[in-house]
């Protein structure tokens, strides 16, 4: 078992030998299934999917998939169909929102009072609001060490989602 630090939005590119419109049909026949291991919206070429109800979590993830056309002419002419399916995860887009919203509420707080903590010491006053400071750095690590644990707790279902898109494209 590796410690590393994940990726904030995991990401990853496919290649394959559809068009876009192909690519969107298969996916949004995923989605439809019932009964499926994948729920989810389309929106033109751009699908969010998910895992149904019953298995979701707190940490469940999201999957963003867009299918763009190559923009190399050199492959385009070789072969007109082939598209790029980029995929993103991230935690529900009320999650994330609220997430990053931390983070920045946190070090800005951070930030302006080691602003006041440098001012005073400059005035030679004892220099209380560094707490100030070193709460908002910590209290952001443990937003992300949370974000991390998460990532960790959605790392089966990641996988899932993933295997999920590329069998429906292998399908196609």
């Amino acid at each position: 078992m590796s410690l590393h630090a994940p990726a904030v939005r995991p990401t990853f590119d496919l290649d394959v030998s559809l068009t876009p419109a192909q690519v969107a049909a298969a996916l949004d026949e995923l989605v439809r299934h019932p009964g499926g291991r994948v729920i989810g919206r389309r929106a033109g070429h751009h699908l969010m999917l998910t895992v149904p109800d019953q298995d979701r979590h707190f940490w469940s993830p999201w999957l963003t998939v867009e299918a763009q056309p190559r923009a190399a002419e050199a492959d385009a002419s070789a072969n007109p169909s082939r598209t790029r399916v980029h995929g993103r995860f991230s935690p529900h887009p009320s999650l994330w929102t609220a997430i990053m919203f931390t983070h920045l509420a946190l070090l800005t707080t951070a930030f302006f009072a080691a602003m006041f903590g440098v001012a005073q010491l400059m005035l030679k006053h004892p220099p209380h609001a560094l707490w100030v400071t070193a709460g908002g750095v910590l209290g952001s690590l443990l937003v992300w060490w949370a974000s991390w644990l998460g990532h960790r707790i959605a790392h089966d279902q990641m996988h899932a989602l993933r295997d999920a898109v590329e069998c429906a494209l292998d399908r196609a």
